[in-house]
């Protein structure tokens, strides 16, 4: 259930930009790019320049997003938890890459 709440919470933070990682006027209701910002600012890694080419694109933000909701509902209503929990490790690996060379 926890689980559940941070990929929702970082839904709707990104969605209406509560200051938390969005700040306010830059959510995605507000015309902001919830993933522009982060894949456009990957430095290395073998993925460097597939992250580049989508960030920003409507599909790639879409997709996004309703990643993060499904995920987040999925498992704090606890519907169909194998294949969110597979959903949900895939998202996570794909913000590891993004982030490559682990700290």
């Amino acid at each position: 259930i926890v689980t559940g709440f941070v990929f929702l919470w970082a839904f709707l933070d990104k969605t209406f930009g509560w200051h938390y990682a969005t700040g306010s006027g830059k959510g995605w209701i507000d015309g902001g790019s919830p993933t522009k910002g982060f894949l456009s600012g990957v430095q290395a890694g073998p993925l460097q320049s597939f992250f580049h080419h989508i960030a920003g694109q409507g599909w790639t933000d879409t997709l996004f997003m309703l990643g993060m909701l499904g995920i987040g509902a999925a498992l704090i209503s606890g519907i169909a938890l194998r294949i969110t929990a597979i959903a949900g490790t895939l998202m996570m690996a794909l913000m590891w890459a993004a982030e490559w060379p682990p700290a």
